[in-house]
């Protein structure tokens, strides 16, 4: 069954439920307004941090339903990177108590394995009947422990390596790139993608390598992966808090612009090459002169993660 709409709607070619974001986004702009309005009266600099503050306060003023709806719309533009942060500190935390309890463990086994010995040291100064009885009957009680302790660390210790896979699997940094890996850039790209059918805004996807000529002009393959490195650490320098920057494969770089068309992408990607014009880029104490290919790719809200991918790397020249 389809969607009834009035005449209005109809003309507008909007469905009930676009029209009814369209009202909470219009909503949200007044909040902003009143909140801004707030701080300018109350001589508050309007950090990210202090606007959140009075937003919230300019919320509080409204019905349940509408924030309700309001709340609703602000978690659907929410960075999946805040989850995944508290995801990560949880398990830092568990990987904290199992180690602690590992450490226990083996503490309690070294002071038993201590008595055990003192012990053996007394019986072969005087190794009598009765003593060797004690000591066989003190052997037996300090190998119930030992077991118990043995059995705690193991499962303390495969715990912890599970965290520890889980962690490298779930990993959103490149550890030798020091920015985002390629598992993020396709989350990235798809939340994105989802955004753009819900909010009316551009995304542009850059991809960027160091061009090949430039490349085959240095031998050590060392040494071209350390101009990549390079220009990794320019990238994130220069980045906005928005931006994201990651290591795709094989020495590109996927820079997603959020908020940004194609034109002010290239804007952007020219700003870049300036930079990278105005760094030292050394490979074996010679400076190298690097230039730089760019593929960009516009984000839509139909799109596929993969063909925007596979688009901004065709793009590269």
């Amino acid at each position: 069954m389809g969607v009834v709409l009035d005449d209005k709607h109809k003309l507008l070619g909007r469905s009930e439920q676009e029209t009814k974001k369209l009202e909470i986004t219009k909503k949200v702009n007044l909040l902003s307004k009143q909140a801004l309005s707030s701080m300018t009266k109350d001589k508050v600099i309007p950090t990210p941090e202090n606007y959140k503050s009075y937003f919230e306060k300019q919320l509080e003023n409204r019905t349940s339903q509408e924030k309700k709806a309001i709340s609703q719309l602000l978690m659907d533009k929410e960075d999946f990177g805040d989850q995944y942060i508290a995801t990560l500190e949880k398990d830092i935390q568990d990987a904290y108590l199992n180690v602690r309890k590992m450490t226990e463990s083996i503490a309690h086994s070294f002071s038993k394995l201590l008595a055990v010995r003192k012990k053996a040291k007394v019986i072969h100064a005087n190794h009598t009947a009765a003593n060797l009885v004690s000591f066989q009957e003190e052997l037996e009680t300090s190998l119930k422990y030992l077991d118990s302790d043995l059995k705690s660390i193991k499962e303390s210790y495969t715990q912890t390596a599970e965290l520890i896979n889980n962690f490298n699997k779930n990993s959103i940094y490149d550890k030798k790139y020091g920015i985002y890996n390629k598992k993020y850039i396709l989350k990235s790209v798809e939340e994105t993608i989802k955004k753009s059918a819900m909010f009316d805004y551009p995304n542009t996807l850059v991809a960027i390598r160091i061009k090949p000529e430039i490349l085959q002009k240095v031998s050590s393959k060392r040494d071209k992966e350390l101009l990549s490195l390079t220009l990794a650490k320019l990238l994130y320098k220069r980045s906005r808090r928005s931006d994201i920057i990651a290591h795709y494969e094989d020495g590109i770089l996927m820079m997603l612009l959020k908020h940004t068309d194609l034109e002010f992408a290239k804007i952007a990607t020219e700003r870049v090459q300036d930079a990278v014009e105005e760094a030292n880029f050394m490979v074996a104490d010679t400076v190298i002169d690097v230039e730089l290919d760019f593929g960009l790719a516009a984000i839509e809200a139909d799109a596929i993660k993969e063909s925007v991918i596979v688009e901004a790397i065709d793009n590269l020249s």
